[in-house]
């Protein structure tokens, strides 16, 4: 299910012309219905980032009650992104950007079972495990907001991109609530 569901989101970002004859139409009934679909996807993707980053530092807290370690969480979860801001754009550059972002969502569903998993360790080897999931959580975090956000031209006609553009915010913004 996972392969076919990498091989459809390629298809998807790709535009009407790669998807099957059944469903093409014209481009005036599709292109809405294609950044909807985006913009939804994208959406429930920020709520899911959202969740997860609360699920590792409410984990955290709940093995040490220690504040310094809830921040070194934080840190663990930010340092990866902004030291990989410049290789994140060289990869989205050179690599096709929906399997970038469908790689993303995959580690993504990954930290989740390995954080869960990380709960039958004994607490000092569920600290350590909680701290690498945390740092691969900050290197998807460096990949997947700019993938998501280089599609989004591949969404929309050039006309229509101002409003997609204030949509897509607007998702973002009720995604982090």
């Amino acid at each position: 299910y996972v392969r076919r569901y990498f091989q459809w989101l390629g298809k998807f970002v790709q535009g009407p012309d790669a998807w099957p004859k059944s469903i093409q139409g014209n481009g005036e009934v599709w292109e809405p219905l294609r950044y909807s679909f985006f913009n939804t996807l994208r959406l429930a993707g920020t709520a899911a980032n959202q969740m997860l980053m609360v699920a590792i530092g409410w984990q955290m807290y709940d093995l040490t009650a220690s504040a310094w370690d809830l921040g070194l969480v934080g840190l663990m979860q930010f340092m990866p992104s902004l030291l990989l801001v410049l290789v994140a754009g060289h990869v989205l550059d050179r690599y096709h950007r929906a399997r970038v972002l469908a790689a993303c969502m995959a580690l993504e569903v990954l930290i989740g079972f390995l954080l869960l998993g990380s709960l039958l360790l004994p607490k000092q080897h569920e600290m350590t495990a909680i701290f690498a999931v945390a740092g691969l959580f900050g290197v998807v975090r460096a990949f997947q907001p700019a993938a998501s956000a280089a599609l989004l031209p591949a969404t929309l006609p050039r006309s229509e991109l101002p409003k997609g553009i204030a949509l897509m915010s607007t998702a973002w913004q009720i995604g982090t609530i």
